[in-house]
């Protein structure tokens, strides 16, 4: 049985316990995604001139644009093209934000990383140290430093539906507000910004899940009926590769793949790059899981009002780290934000999964 389990979590499939931060930049020799060291300062002076550019353009027209960590999943662990942050200013820790204004740029992190941002900010930037005293967040930096009336550019994919209201609701009284612009203003000046990661996915066997994923979707399916919700959507990578039992290695040390997935009470659909899948996933899925394209998604999504005839009184459930993107989308009288049902089903484990535990520990210690 050890080593069925040892097969499963061996490097080979992409199934291992994830290392801190600290140990996946160790394990990449201390290299940053634009290939220097993780202590080596990087110019960012002509970066910072073409975002600010773009910023001053009529169709943006904002005081400060702010970059954060996080993707489009609100994934802790993130692609190499989704480094956005780093690239724009220099700093690779994995935990930051930053904020650049007409003038001025700020890098808000946690005393974890104060040596390593000392060393590779340039002199455009200024070092915001959070947890020392009267040193602001980066949210508060914005309804009590910037000016009034300020308008805040980010790429509303990437801050969440709750997150962005609590903030709008600070903003309000300074009578500024988030300004949510449709093209990442950093994705446009990164020219060699590398692709999105596209690597084969898998069927996690039913001898290592325990719950086949149309087990899952039923229950899934029980609890949009309890509470009499549509449809749920579901935005964390962990949440869909362990709904529909599949594994991936598209982010470093993560058994996940880029998707999407919406479910409603008589339809499953996946949202995934169409190369990332074979007739093997497509016959794990089976026929009542449709699968359609990735970048599909949030035209799909836009429709969806309508298909579903969604209203106050029907409405789609989205997990509080959904993005403000997918809540716009759907539109906010048609949406419910809670704590998501597939983190909690996920959270409690079945016999195979407990008896697992111990088995891929062992392994993990060897």
């Amino acid at each position: 049985m050890l080593r069925g389990f040892a097969a499963l979590f061996a490097p080979s499939r992409i199934y291992r316990l994830r290392p801190s931060r600290a140990d996946a930049l160790r394990f990449r020799l201390f290299t940053t995604t634009m290939g220097g060291p993780a202590t080596q300062t990087v110019n960012t002076t002509k970066r910072l001139q073409a975002l600010r550019q773009l910023m001053s353009k009529p169709e943006n027209d904002v005081k400060a644009y702010v970059i954060p960590s996080e993707d489009q999943h609100a994934s802790e662990y993130i692609a190499q093209c989704d480094e956005r942050r780093a690239f724009i200013s220099g700093f690779t820790g994995s935990a930051g934000c930053a904020i650049v204004t007409s003038d001025d740029a700020y890098l808000f992190t946690d005393g974890r990383y104060f040596l390593q941002a000392e060393k590779q900010l340039d002199q455009n930037w200024t070092l915001m140290k959070q947890g020392l005293p009267d040193v602001p967040t980066w949210q508060e930096f914005l309804y009590k430093k910037l000016d009034t009336h300020s308008r805040i550019g980010m790429d509303p994919t990437l801050i969440t539906a709750a997150d962005a209201e609590s903030l709008q609701t600070s903003l309000k009284p300074r009578e500024s507000h988030i300004v949510p612009l449709a093209n990442n203003l950093v994705d446009l000046i990164w020219e060699d910004r590398s692709t999105r990661p596209a690597n084969t996915v898998f069927p996690l066997d039913i001898k290592y899940s325990g719950v086949p994923h149309t087990e899952k979707i039923k229950g899934l399916r029980e609890e949009l009926e309890k509470k009499k919700y549509k449809a749920i959507v579901v935005s964390m990578l962990d949440e869909v590769a362990w709904l529909f039992n599949l594994r991936g290695s598209d982010i470093e040390f993560n058994p996940v793949f880029f998707a999407y997935a919406i479910v409603t009470q008589d339809s499953t659909i996946l949202f995934i790059n169409p190369d990332q899948i074979d007739d093997t996933v497509r016959a794990h899925l089976g026929k009542d899981i449709e699968v359609k394209p990735y970048n599909d998604f949030f035209a799909y999504l836009s429709g969806l009002g309508a298909q579903l005839e969604l209203s106050k009184d029907a409405q789609v459930l989205l997990g509080d780290k959904t993005s403000l993107a997918i809540a716009e989308a759907i539109g906010n009288d048609n949406i419910i934000i809670t704590r998501s049902p597939v983190a909690d089903m996920k959270s409690i484990k079945n016999e195979t999964e407990i008896e697992g535990m111990p088995l891929f520990l062992q392994y993990n210690g060897v």
